[in-house]
């Protein structure tokens, strides 16, 4: 749920060289996260993952890949594979400016009631998403001041049986200004303008805000950023906006993340252009041992489209537990309770979800 300008990317400091693979069991009880008709299904899951970064001389190249399959069990229309891959190529141009270009291209798969998919009912649907970015970071000095801009130019389309349902393009300027006030201090300014177009429909988005992040000794990192917006489209809507990132290592053993942010933004769901995307999330991580690790989250996602009375909120609770077997073999063990709620449904739907994996890394 993070968003560009609190969004650490790459860490350009160290060549990388990994592969990733990983085969799961999962069983779901309600795939479309239904209320009436819960659709039961079962999964095997193939990944493949590949991160390779290479350091030069004035420059760095990295290359995300990641490749996915679903097998279903029961009913083989819902099998399905995914693909990622991310480009990006960085310039090291003087001590004060760094460039950095990127590509991505990603064809996923997306079922009724999923994120990007919340208003679909009892449907699957592949989404392709492209986008070029170039992203400039000034510093006089960039440990006491800095100026982040990124220009980026995506689109997004959702089908359904060969078939576009709509399409989403995107031109995007965002700027990030800090400024330190204490030695772990940045006050922080942000702008961000988009022209986006869904169909025939064009709308503009115009953010400003302010904020601060702060390091407490070296444990405890909190980025604040909140301020208004301004959307046009069907119809002119101003709002406040805002993202809260806030990650605390207690100690060595246990850490904790809360995350909330709240945004405008262009609707996939053709009964609306613009809806406002509210979203809060608490992740809580134990090592045990050397070899064990147990996770809990709870997410919570609000959509309301604009211009119409109708909502859909969820609940999203997970554990998960993962146990390093041996050197590169991984088992992970997870169960997530999801539920949602529709202001058009009486009902509110429930979900249940068990996914067993092994993962290698090469």
């Amino acid at each position: 749920m993070s968003t560009r300008f609190c969004q650490a990317n790459v860490v350009w400091d160290k060549e990388i060289s990994e592969f990733r693979t990983s085969v799961a069991l999962e069983h779901n009880d309600n795939l479309f996260n239904s209320t009436t008709d819960s659709l039961h299904e079962r999964f095997v899951r193939v990944l493949g993952d590949i991160r390779w970064l290479a350091l030069y001389d004035g420059f760095g190249v990295y290359f995300p890949t990641t490749i996915k399959y679903r097998a279903a069990d029961i009913n083989a229309e819902f099998d399905a594979s995914e693909v990622f891959l991310r480009p990006e190529v960085h310039f090291f141009v003087q001590d004060q400016v760094e460039l950095n270009a990127a590509f991505s291209y990603e064809r996923s798969n997306k079922l009724g009631g999923d994120s990007g998919a919340e208003f679909l009912q009892n449907q699957s649907i592949e989404q392709l998403s492209k986008s070029v970015e170039l992203a400039l970071l000034l510093g006089r000095a960039p440990e006491l001041q800095y100026l982040h801009f990124n220009l980026n130019l995506a689109a997004k389309e959702q089908r359904l049986k060969n078939q576009s349902l709509n399409q989403i393009d995107t031109l995007q300027l965002d700027a990030l200004y800090g400024h330190r006030f204490t030695e772990d201090s940045y006050w922080l300014s942000h702008l961000n303008l988009q022209s986006e177009q869904s169909g025939t429909q064009q709308s503009e988005l115009i953010e400003f805000g302010l904020g601060f992040k702060t390091q407490f000794a070296s444990e405890h990192q909190l980025s604040v950023i909140t301020g208004i917006f301004e959307r046009s489209g069907d119809s002119k809507r101003r709002g406040q906006y805002w993202q809260v990132s806030d990650s605390w290592q207690i100690n060595a053993d246990h850490q904790l993340r809360l995350l909330t942010s709240q945004r405008s933004e262009v609707s996939t769901t053709l009964n609306a252009l613009t809806q406002l995307r509210t979203q809060a999330a608490v992740l809580y991580q134990i090592t045990m041992s050397a070899d064990h690790q147990l996770s809990f989250s709870l997410e919570y996602n609000s959509l309301a489209l604009d211009e119409l009375n109708r909502t859909h909120d969820s609940w999203a609770g997970f554990l998960l537990w993962r146990w390093s077997v041996i050197d590169r073999l991984t088992t992970a063990f997870s169960f997530g309770h999801t539920t949602a709620k529709d202001t058009l449904i009486e009902d509110e739907s429930a979900q249940n979800l068990i996914n067993m994996a092994v993962e290698y890394l090469w």
